[in-house]
């Protein structure tokens, strides 16, 4: 009988150890680092700001299938946002850079990591990866992610302050109304012939966005900070449209749109000679 009991024990025991989780602290450039030992490649990378870029404090999570941001303000403010991946721009320890790698895989363990993070405040042009910048001319700054189109950068523009979570519950959507749906800049890694970039005008209050679509073809957007109707309050709209087309024939197709009655129109299409 001792025989049996000693052999159950020799099973039991193990399988509790390793079915348990335990934290490990480590040290990692001279910052203690709280790590959770995980055995089935679940855990999560957190990455917690030490400063707060613009004012916020900012948390990035990232598990095997998603990348969270999280951006705090006093007591009004708590946003999340989905990130594709975690932009290099965002952190420049280099700890974290071999951690985070691609952007995408995540270790079998990783823990939690208190590091200053840098997310940039543009004022006129537009940055890279992740940064700040006032795009709707109400003084206070959205934030701005890329994500990579056939031969140009797109953004998403997320307004943290008066943005609502009204699909998913405690996730913050991007801004889908024009032109915020179209911010777009040139890869500086693309051989595409013509121009794409978007540009801010704060003292007119103007957005302008130039959009090469190929070698024949490109789309022309005027903004402005208007209301439609004297009840409204102004919010930036699309009030111009040209689309230009080029035949192979030699002649030029050009469509102009106009805002009338708070809608875009056709208001003029016309053919002719190069």
């Amino acid at each position: 009988m001792k025989l049996i009991h000693y052999i159950l024990a020799s099973i039991i025991i193990p399988l509790g150890a390793i079915s348990c989780k335990k934290n490990q602290t480590i040290d990692i450039a001279g910052t203690d680092v709280v790590q959770e030992i995980s055995f089935f490649g679940d855990s999560t990378l957190t990455i917690i700001s030490s400063n707060q870029p613009n004012g916020y404090k900012v948390k990035i999570f990232q598990s095997k299938d998603l990348i969270l941001l999280n951006l705090t303000r006093g007591d009004s403010i708590n946003q999340y946002i989905p990130l594709h991946m975690i932009p290099q721009s965002l952190v420049y320890d280099s700890d974290i850079r071999d951690l985070i790698g691609d952007g995408v895989s995540v270790g079998d363990s990783i823990g939690t990591f208190v590091r200053e993070i840098n997310i940039k405040v543009e004022k006129e042009e537009l940055g890279r990866g992740l940064f700040f910048m006032d795009v709707n001319f109400d003084g206070e700054e959205e934030l701005l992610v890329e994500y990579s189109g056939y031969n140009r950068i797109y953004f998403a523009c997320f307004d943290i302050v008066n943005g609502i979570s009204n699909v998913t519950p405690g996730i913050l959507h991007a801004m889908n109304d024009e032109p915020y749906n179209n911010i777009v800049s040139t890869d500086y890694h693309s051989d595409i012939v013509g121009e794409i970039n978007t540009y801010f005008d704060y003292n007119k209050k103007t957005i302008h966005i130039f959009e090469q679509m190929g070698c024949c073809s490109h789309v022309e957007t005027w903004c402005e900070l208007i209301a439609d109707y004297e009840w409204e309050m102004p919010a930036v709209k699309v009030v111009r449209r040209e689309e230009i087309d080029y035949t192979a024939d030699g002649r030029q197709l050009t469509r102009v749109h106009k805002r009338v009655d708070g809608k875009l129109v056709l208001i003029e299409e016309k053919e002719e000679p190069m």
